[in-house]
């Protein structure tokens, strides 16, 4: 019997596509009889519903706030370490790791926005306008915020760069970045794999009230997700919503993640949605808007295109390398750009319409290749 240790710190604290990945990886570990499973957590971090329970009666679990990873790896004597966000472990003792390890890094989002002066861009509280401050006069200062980003990567650099350390990334996009900022990896062949499709179950029964009546009213609406997420860069729509609205009197725009109160008319702004009333937003939009300024891969382009909901994207990062030429792209900085692609998209709704559907499939067909070839090679280390 091979012992793994895995990366239950992944899927705590806040829910992300990262999250969902490493998830498929666990439920797929748990069907090979020939492996014993242990987990790591983190008793300091939430559990979200009620995991902890479904986890602890599947297999042993291990607090790192107890027992440092070395400890654990030597006391269960522990074949192979799988670790799914190699940056949630960053706080953490990574030496005297001698086993065989597969991390993955999703992306680098963070020192990209930072190096980009992207942060710039967000919305700031007083205290970090004397950290903007820091940044605009004196950005090679010890303290600016992209020194400060790059430093917390120390640990994980170091570690990443021994020889029994395994790198997986989503996207081509994603490798070339990692390379970009940490040029000591190309010593490491970093292995790119898509991550695995969703697998999330819509229901017609629609939990939410607001949602219903939306869908009661037969309304058209765009779609916007995660407006409270940053990075997804809510701002630049909402820098054209009046015009979009007033363009488009019959449109409503759904902006999901979103909690406050939204005065401009034919706006709804929801704050958290289930998972099938999520599919259900996806699969009746007019089409979703995805304004990210930073992504490794990005699952609610996909999400959308599954349905053959058009989709209009920033046009960078990872978004054209997964997207081709299936959907409208935009720069993230610029609303009339935006606005301008959503006239387009009006005039030309069916071609994108129908080209929605055949990319879906294109991509789904490698999640689900890419995904055997990362169960293939986490049995093969174990194996070897």
């Amino acid at each position: 019997m091979t012992n793994v240790l895995f990366d239950l710190i992944s899927l705590q604290d806040y829910r992300s596509g990262g999250g969902e990945y490493v998830k498929k990886v666990f439920d797929e570990l748990l069907l090979c009889n020939s492996i014993n499973i242990y987990g790591v957590y983190d008793s300091e971090l939430l559990f979200i519903d009620n995991d902890f329970d479904e986890f602890s009666k599947q297999i042993e679990m291990f607090d790192i706030r107890k027992m440092k990873l070395s400890n654990i790896i030597n006391v269960c004597k522990i074949d192979i370490l799988f670790i799914g966000i190699i940056q949630r472990y960053n706080p953490y003792d990574l030496n005297n790791i001698y086993c065989k390890v597969i991390c993955v890094m999703h992306d680098i989002g963070d020192i990209e926005i930072t190096q980009n002066n992207i942060h710039f861009m967000y919305k700031h509280t007083i205290k970090n306008y004397i950290k903007l401050t820091i940044d605009y006069w004196n950005e090679k200062s010890k303290y600016s915020t992209k020194n400060r980003v790059l430093k917390q990567y120390g640990n994980i650099r170091q570690f990443l760069g021994k020889a029994n350390v395994s790198l997986y990334t989503v996207s081509n996009y994603s490798s070339s970045s990692i390379l970009y900022f940490f040029p000591e990896l190309k010593v490491k062949n970093i292995t790119v794999l898509y991550p695995p499709p969703k697998s999330y179950i819509r229901c017609d029964n629609i939990d939410d009230v607001t949602i219903q009546n939306l869908f009661s009213s037969g309304k058209r609406y765009l779609l916007f997700v995660n407006a409270n997420r940053d990075n997804k860069n809510f701002n630049v729509l909402n820098k054209c919503i009046d015009k979009v609205v007033s363009n488009f009197p019959n449109m409503y725009i759904v902006v999901t993640g979103l909690n406050m109160q939204v005065e401009t008319k034919n706006v709804i702004a929801l704050g958290y949605v289930s998972n099938s009333d999520m599919e259900n937003l996806y699969q009746k939009a007019w089409a979703l808007i995805y304004a990210s300024y930073t992504e490794g891969f990005g699952y609610p382009p996909i999400e959308s295109l599954k349905y053959s909901v058009p989709v209009i994207t920033s046009n960078v990062c990872s978004m054209p390398e997964i997207l081709s030429n299936a959907v409208l792209y935009f720069s993230p900085f610029y609303e009339n750009d935006l606005f301008f692609k959503i006239v387009q998209l009006h005039k030309e709704y069916q071609y994108y319409q129908s080209l929605s559907y055949e990319q879906y499939t294109k991509i789904r067909k490698k999640q689900e290749i890419d995904f055997a070839k990362l169960m293939s090679c986490i049995i093969d280390k174990i194996n070897q």
